[in-house]
């Protein structure tokens, strides 16, 4: 899920490095709920003696939903599950823990309890196939160009989604298109949108971004509020808005969540829009050109300003919690070894799929949604790698990402789409 740029500036200071996220003349804020919660942490950090807070394990028999925690100091073993679920028994047992040795190696994943899914970085199996620790080796998997599109998308993030039948949608200015196989085509246009939602004709709207619901239709946020779409060249007006809203992202087949210019991120039911987080607690929300959102089945999202050096924030759709998850830094603590966040998508067998911007280049990584700095991560190496792709030029280093239900992963670069092909 991605969004327009509006104009050349932030392009520009995106490319010279000097960008950043300024609130000085937002407006008051609605009060959100943040910062941390209680329980005991899904992995422990080892080394630097603190980690970005996993997830507490889920209710053993009655699969609770887990909650965000503290990482326990090094060389602690992991703690015990976390707190029960509502209405549930207590969480699972932590599984065989790693502590701080010379290399400063991080604490184990938890595991699930009675009636639940092993995990890798939490207790409830939301990494898919994943390992739970950054460590192992993942097999190499192929990068290919799916198709050539007309579409001009460069340094910006873009709308994508992708359906059953690994069609992909991409959002281009006041187009929607599909691409099936090698074929591209127009699925809707922002006139065709308006006339069908009964919405007056503009000449200055476009899709700002796109997501799918799990019912297959499809959510796009204009100018005037939220439409939705489940065929061809038709829509219906879901939400009428009044606000600038750079992106969004689907929670529910009836909810959806949208990053609103200085406001920050808003809970939309088709009827009504609730504050979740203000812009201050998401670390910006000021149009920059990597900003990205994406929202798990779970009610967790990974949030990306998109500045220069902007981190990489993780909280959950009900408000509860917001924390900044991975730093952009190389070199340093932050395992991606990432410059900037370039784009994220969920990844519907668990977790999220993240590219960054790294000293090697752009690379692919899985996140699960309890990871922390030394375990639920994986780097995803492909051959050809995303350098050697691009040959010189800056493809992936601005992007679109989305994963299809079997594992593959699609990637719009410009005015192209590329092909992960599943593990």
């Amino acid at each position: 899920m991605g969004r327009r740029v509006s104009g050349g500036i932030a392009i520009l200071l995106s490319l010279v490095g000097s960008a950043t996220a300024s609130c000085a003349d937002e407006p008051d804020q609605p009060t959100a709920a943040g910062g941390s919660s209680s329980g005991a942490a899904g992995a422990n950090a080892a080394g630097a003696g603190t980690s970005h807070g996993g997830l507490a394990g889920d209710s053993g028999a009655s699969g609770g939903e887990p909650t965000f925690a503290s990482a326990g100091e090094a060389g602690v073993p992991a703690a015990e599950g976390g707190a029960a679920g509502a209405g549930g028994e207590a969480s699972g047992e932590a599984g065989a823990a790693l502590t701080a040795g010379a290399g400063g190696e991080g604490g184990a994943a938890l595991t699930a309890g009675a009636g639940g899914e092993g995990g890798a970085a939490d207790g409830v199996g939301h990494c898919g196939e994943f390992a739970g620790l950054g460590t192992a080796a993942l097999s190499k998997r192929a990068l290919t160009k799916a198709a050539d599109a007309s579409w001009d998308i460069t340094q910006r993030t873009a709308g994508i989604a992708v359906d059953a039948n690994k069609r992909v949608y991409v959002a281009a200015n006041d187009k929607v298109y599909v691409v099936d196989g090698a074929s591209v085509s127009e699925y809707l246009t922002i006139n065709e949108a308006r006339s069908a939602a009964g919405l007056a004709p503009s000449g200055i709207d476009g899709f700002n971004d796109m997501d799918s619901a799990p019912d297959g239709s499809l959510f796009l946020l204009t100018r005037d509020g939220v439409l939705r779409s489940t065929t061809a060249h038709a829509a219906t007006l879901w939400q009428k808005t009044n606000q600038v809203q750079f992106m969004l992202g689907v929670v529910s087949n009836n909810e959806v969540a949208v990053i609103r210019s200085f406001y920050g991120l808003f809970s939309l039911n088709g009827t009504a829009a609730s504050p979740l987080y203000t812009s201050q607690q998401l670390q910006g929300t000021d149009n920059c050109a990597t900003q990205d959102l994406a929202i798990s089945t779970h009610g967790v999202f990974l949030y990306q300003p998109g500045c220069n050096g902007s981190s990489l924030m993780r909280g959950r759709t009900d408000g509860s919690e917001i924390e900044r998850f991975y730093e952009a830094e190389p070199f340093g603590i932050n395992p991606m070894n990432a410059t900037n966040f370039l784009c994220a998508a969920r990844d519907p067998l668990g977790g999220f799929y993240v590219i960054g911007d790294t000293p090697d280049g752009s690379q692919l990584y899985h996140l699960c949604e309890g990871a922390t700095r030394y375990a639920g991560y994986n780097q995803i190496p492909t051959t050809p790698t995303f350098t050697e792709a691009a040959n010189g030029s800056l493809k992936f280093r601005y992007c679109s990402v989305v994963a299809a239900s079997d594992g593959t992963i699609f990637i719009q670069s410009y005015n192209q789409v590329w092909r992960v092909t599943a593990p």
